[in-house]
């Protein structure tokens, strides 16, 4: 007799677990924040000219916008450019300090639980220590230090994807703690809801090659960047902004794996191409993947 009984029991708990997982309500389709510094300091004394990092932030972020669109995810767009003496329409989206710190807090307060937010910068990292070289008000070099954009960052809480193509800029990595007891107590920094794409090693240079920052050079082609023809965004005031190459429509990226674009497959990707004086571009490692685009959403 206590064999039915057992069969029952089991039976009806099986149906109510099926019943929960079909109840379970579909997650909300993420939306991408972009924000893309960039400058090119030739209009800012002490800091050397670059020449690939305005066409690097605008490139980047039109493969963005237009990936996404074609993979249906919407992507919002947020600029910070420093580019000669060209005045901005928008003051508080010239490139100092204080305004970056701002326009984080600006998205911050829009996003929701199930967005990405991705924090894009194309510019000098100092010597030795890796933080970014902005500018100040009066047109001299500014610095964002590692762990001023760190604690920024770790008030923004949802899923954060840091990608920098400056020199030095692994310093900005915080390694996944392999021991059970560095995972624990209020002093760690490793943050499970932030990812990584550096250009460079901690303690090694970045460099430009064909008029782009090397590592976004090859992060386009993992999008399927082409560089012919003309593509435009608007960023989240409307303000248009024209750029030269384009997301093909109808085109897939050549690392789509299953209707997803995974971050490791960007990386892998990234560090599949011949480096440039050895330059090698850094990933945070951890159990948990980033995927940054799916059509399943």
């Amino acid at each position: 007799m206590k064999r039915p009984l057992i069969i029952i029991v089991i039976t009806l708990l099986l149906v109510t677990l099926i019943g929960c997982e079909i109840l379970q309500p579909k997650p909300d389709k993420p939306k991408i924040y972009f924000l893309g510094v960039g400058l090119d300091y030739k209009n800012i004394s002490g800091a050397g000219n670059l020449d690939g990092t305005i066409p690097d932030t605008k490139e980047l972020a039109s493969a963005l916008y237009h990936r996404g669109k074609e993979m249906g995810v919407e992507v919002e767009i947020t600029l910070m450019l420093q580019e000669g003496d060209i005045p901005v329409d928008n003051p508080n989206l010239y490139p100092l300090k204080d305004n970056v710190l701002s326009q984080i807090e600006r998205i911050k307060k829009k996003l929701t639980p199930s967005d990405i937010f991705i924090f894009y910068f194309a510019g000098h990292g100092l010597t030795d220590s890796g933080d970014l070289t902005l500018v100040n008000a009066g047109g001299m070099r500014d610095f964002l230090t590692i762990d001023e954009l760190y604690y920024e960052l770790k008030e923004v809480a949802v899923t954060k994807l840091l990608i920098l193509d400056s020199c030095f800029s692994g310093a900005h990595e915080v390694p996944y703690p392999l021991l059970p007891k560095a995972r624990e107590g209020e002093e760690l920094h490793y943050l499970a809801s932030q990812f990584y794409l550096l250009a460079s090693a901690a303690d090694d240079l970045s460099y430009e090659y064909g008029g782009h920052g090397f590592m976004t050079l090859n992060l386009l082609a993992a999008l399927g960047w082409d560089h012919d023809g003309e593509s435009e965004i608007t960023d989240f005031e409307n303000t248009p902004y024209p750029v030269n190459g384009h997301i093909p429509v109808g085109s897939t990226s050549p690392i789509e794996r299953g209707g997803n674009i995974y971050l490791s497959d960007l990386f892998k990707y990234i560090r599949g191409v011949r480096s440039i004086n050895n330059q090698k571009a850094q990933t945070g490692e951890g159990p948990i993947e980033l995927i940054l685009f799916s059509r399943h959403w």
